[in-house]
């Protein structure tokens, strides 16, 4: 017999029965390592940190700690729109390959080609929306309505906000007036 087949014998009989044999004078004993915590957890959190920096990515857990700024968001996502910017350059090599390939077999069946311009990736934030709007109200008077307007988070027209507004102060609303075919009298 081999030590191999020794050792994989030994092995298989230890897990099959949970017990170890040994001589009248011989000892076995479970030996384990103790690392203290708090070493595991500085280790646990150095190893996250270095997946997050080096993957490029925002770790989740930090975006909600307290009250967070918009330039506190911008600078945790900085890594990830790096990575963004490059997958996008790859991405658009690839489709511009694949519009190539589509129009040659195009071209091969008499038909025309489509035409690309560019391709644009449209990108969202994670934004403080009641820093933006505090902002914005503070610029009241200091930048022109339509400048306010276009800044606004919830505005994504700015033409039709402009209509919008001149509607609501053309018909002011009376609050006091009853409204039409409500009476003082309940109906029965």
């Amino acid at each position: 017999m081999t030590v191999q087949t020794n050792v994989s014998e030994f092995l298989s009989q230890v897990k099959r029965y949970k017990t170890l044999k040994v001589s009248d004078t011989g000892d076995a004993r479970a030996e384990t390592i103790q690392i203290p915590y708090q070493a595991r957890k500085e280790a646990k959190e150095g190893l996250e940190q270095d997946i997050f920096t080096f993957g490029m990515g925002v770790n989740t857990n930090q975006i909600g700690e307290g009250n967070i700024t918009n330039v506190v968001i911008k600078s945790r996502f900085t890594n990830l729109g790096f990575k963004a910017s490059q997958f996008e350059g790859e991405l658009k090599e690839f489709l511009y390959t694949l519009i190539d390939f589509v129009n040659k077999y195009r071209e091969i069946n008499r038909e025309s080609p489509i035409e690309v311009d560019d391709i644009v990736f449209n990108r969202s934030v994670i934004m403080n929306e009641v820093e933006l709007l505090k902002a914005n109200q503070e610029q009241l008077g200091v930048v022109s309505e339509d400048t306010r307007l276009a800044n606004h988070p919830w505005v994504s027209d700015t033409d039709e906000e402009v209509k919008k507004m001149k509607e609501e102060s053309e018909g002011d609303i009376d609050l006091d007036e009853p409204i039409e075919g409500e009476g003082d009298e309940p109906n029965e």
